[in-house]
Order: C-alpha cells, then structure tokens, then sequence
C-alpha cells in the first residue's frame, strides 16, 4: 500500500511540474504561472508534510496543491517573477528574523522597449507626442509575526505580505514553520 502512495505521489509530482513546465515556456500569464508553481510547492510540501505526520501522502498532497495554487494564483496575478522572487527572498529573511522589524524593498520596473520612430525632413509643425511616464518601483513589505510552538512542537509563525505595484495594494498572509534549520511555507 505504501508502494502505491508514493508511486502515486510520484506521478502527480511527474504531471505537475511538466504542467508547471509547459504554462512557464509557453509565455502564460503571471496569474498562471503563479498557480501552476504554487500547486507543485503545495503538493510537495503537502505530501511531505503528511509523510512526516504519518498521515495520507497522496491525500496531503492534493490539499497542499489546491491551498498551493491559490496562494500562488492571487499573488502570481500580481507580480511579476522579479517581484515573487523578491518577495519570497524578504520572506525567508522575516521568517528567520530574531525580532519583529518589518522587511522593505523596491523592485524597478523592466526596462521600457523604445519605438523607433521614423523622422521627417518637412519642417511642418506637427506637435511631438510626450512619452510615457516611467512606471513606478514595486514597494514589497513584510512583517513576521511573533513565533509560536504548534502541539506538536514545531515553530512557526505568520508572515504578512504586502506590495504596492501601480498604485494597487495587494495583502497577503502566509505561514512558515521551521522544519530542522530551515523555515518552509506551510498550509496551516
């Protein structure tokens, strides 16, 4: 029986990810690769985490997919994947933090492609158009929250998000746990 769960385990691991693969290579948005990287995360750490506990591999893994994707669909249709980079990089910083300062930076926009514009020799009076205004730096926050023992002894503690990207706040909360030295995003 333990042959077929991680046999199974293994299969929805092999078809994500080359789903994950092909919306990545293929250009999809940054909604979809969010969901398709947060729902491989999600079952891996689902499946893991279940494992651990003794629990259903394969049943940890379809619940830590689907918590997974959503997570990584809302945040995916915001940010590009300069800023999710970013954004879990200040992650894993507050999660290790001793205290409870809150984590900043900025991501610049990609560089702009500029249009070749064809010149005329005519000296007529046409009004130049004005170029578009620089998009703004994305603002990334976060803030951990104080750290706290679960009943079976592992660490853990909530993590609040924030980005500020053309004028639109988007908040999020995600909750890591400490998993020997290292703190790992974890559906709680």
């Amino acid at each position: 029986m333990r042959k077929l769960l991680i046999l199974a385990l293994t299969a929805l691991m092999t078809i994500t990810i080359s789903l994950s693969g092909c919306v990545a290579t293929t250009g999809g948005t940054n909604e979809e690769k969010g969901t398709a990287i947060g729902t491989t995360g999600g079952a891996l750490l689902g499946g893991i985490i279940a494992n651990n506990a003794g629990g259903n591999t394969a049943l940890g893994a379809i619940i830590g997919g689907a918590v997974g994707g959503l997570i990584g669909n809302r945040i995916g249709a915001a940010l590009d994947e300069r800023e999710r980079q970013e954004l879990a990089r200040l992650t894993k910083r507050a999660a290790r933090a001793k205290t409870n300062q809150k984590f900043v930076a900025e991501v610049a926009p990609p560089p702009q492609k500029v249009a070749k514009t064809s010149s005329s020799k005519s000296s007529s009076s046409s009004a130049k158009a004005k170029p578009a205004a620089a998009p703004k730096p994305t603002k990334l926050e976060v803030t951990p929250g104080e750290i706290y023992t679960k009943s079976d002894g592992q660490q853990c503690r909530n993590i609040a998000q924030v980005a500020i990207k053309d004028g639109k706040t988007y908040k999020d909360n995600t909750t890591m746990c400490k998993s020997g030295s290292n703190w790992t995003a974890t559906a709680v």
